[in-house]
């Protein structure tokens, strides 16, 4: 808006410039020595505007790049505080469900490895020999 306004007004200093050196061509020179250091400071006016207009848009850009990013990293920070919430459940359900297996498993085994022993001492032990049960 502030930028809009001054090339505005550096473009009405221009135009009113050039309607006084129309008007007073021949008569004035002094008057075109004037209307070249307003359009000057015009354009100065024009380059601090522009310079003035950028820091601000450079600060807002910042602030709100600030503000981003402190949104993101709050946001990750739950993001992964419930990933390792959800990985400590699973872990705990996969160590509970694997240390059952693993029970349901030696119990078989052993039960297999008794079967087994007594099997081999019913055919191996003489037919007189009592049969031994632990």
């Amino acid at each position: 808006m502030k930028k809009k306004m001054i090339c505005i007004l550096s473009l009405l200093l221009v135009c009113a410039a050039v309607s006084q050196a129309e008007e007073n061509t021949v008569h004035e020179p002094g008057k075109w020595e004037k209307a070249g250091v307003e359009i000057k400071e015009a354009a100065h006016a024009v380059g601090d505007a522009t310079v003035d207009s950028s820091k601000t848009a450079w600060k807002a850009t910042k602030e709100k790049s600030s503000e981003a990013w402190h949104a993101t990293k709050e946001e990750s920070a739950e993001v992964w505080d419930a990933t390792k919430e959800g990985s400590a459940k699973a872990w705990d359900a996969t160590r509970e469900e694997s240390a059952g297996a693993w029970d349901a498993t030696k119990n078989k085994s052993r039960e297999m490895w008794e079967k087994g022993r007594e099997k081999i001492h019913e055919a191996t032990a003489p037919e007189d020999a009592p049969v031994e049960h632990d």
